[in-house]
């Protein structure tokens, strides 16, 4: 079961919740109760240097971060 995103449209904030997949477009606030929109959600992951199929020993382009920007942490 994937975990949804949803805004408060009375402004409460932003709140999680585990959904199925078929009933994932809207939920109540857990503030309020109003019915609370899905939005797309920001995430990120992390994959070590290496792994993965076809990998190659050499090192990343941009020095190795694993940041999107080439930075050396989080953009």
């Amino acid at each position: 079961m994937p975990i949804y995103e949803y805004v408060c449209p009375e402004g409460h904030d932003r709140f999680e919740k585990l959904s199925p997949m078929s009933k994932g477009e809207a939920a109540s606030c857990p503030v309020c109760g109003e019915v609370s929109p899905r939005v797309i959600s920001m995430f990120s992951a992390r994959v070590a240097v290496g792994a993965g199929v076809g990998a190659s020993s050499a090192p990343m382009a941009g020095g190795g971060s694993s940041c999107a920007c080439g930075g050396s942490g989080c953009c």
